[in-house]
């Protein structure tokens, strides 16, 4: 009889097992205004403001660097004459993907190579591109930027925000294709279920300067946030 109770004290224990925190990557990634965000000081701060963000693990990794553009990031890239290289100036030294080799290998790390719930590239880039009159190859270049870092990462579906390039160069000779690449990004977004685009044309101040304002940078850094937060909990916050 004392067996049989024991046993079935040992039956209808309960033993209380944690459940795994959720896991968010956020990948910052661009040129010359992608330099300026500085997400420990804005976004993920605001992040852990939130009470159902904070109950996962946070990670992160910002790759900037000025003057890169898809040939950069892209593999596959290609110029309208099926150039797979092109520099665009004497000073032009970056090997072709070597960013992206870098973005990729960061990303790892930070993920700690482990599969994450939530997974957000923000990306804000485009100048370089725009200048150097490769418009038209900006839309498939991205995409397939995209399509590759998410097989090689192997973490997890990637959400895209893009944050669009300014109204700068619309009327500026030295970026003939500028118009084309804020076309292309906003045709991205359209044309991809769940992307999201930041219009940034109230973010270079009142003279429409190449680089974005204090207060363009830091509403960028505050819509990052409530565009992370989200895609983590799937509720929409008031802009």
């Amino acid at each position: 009889m004392k067996k049989l109770i024991i046993t079935l004290f040992l039956g209808l224990a309960v033993v209380a097992v944690a459940a795994p925190r959720k896991r968010h990557l956020f990948i910052f990634a661009g040129e010359n205004n992608m330099e300026s965000v500085r997400p420990e000081r804005t976004v993920i701060p605001a992040l852990k403001k939130d009470k159902e963000v904070r109950k996962g693990e946070l990670l992160w990794v910002r790759e900037a660097r000025r003057e890169m553009s898809m040939h950069d990031v892209d593999e596959g890239w290609k110029d309208s004459e099926g150039k797979t290289k092109k520099k665009f100036g004497p000073d032009y030294k970056v090997k072709q993907t070597k960013n992206y080799k870098r973005l990729l290998k960061n990303a790892r790390q930070a993920a700690k190579k482990r599969p994450c719930d939530t997974i957000v590239l923000f990306w804000m880039q485009g100048e370089s591109d725009a200048k150097n009159g490769w418009g038209d190859e900006y839309a498939a270049s991205f995409k397939r930027f995209v399509t590759n870092l998410e097989k090689d990462l192997a973490l997890g579906k990637i959400n895209v925000v893009i944050t669009r390039i300014s109204d700068f160069g619309t009327e500026n000779k030295k970026y003939p294709d500028w118009q084309n690449v804020r076309d292309a990004q906003k045709q991205l977004v359209k044309d991809n279920k769940g992307w999201i685009l930041i219009d940034t044309d109230d973010k270079n101040g009142k003279l429409n300067k190449l680089q974005f304002d204090k207060k363009g940078i830091a509403r960028i850094g505050e819509l990052y946030a409530e565009i992370a937060i989200e895609f983590v909990t799937g509720k929409q916050v008031a802009k």
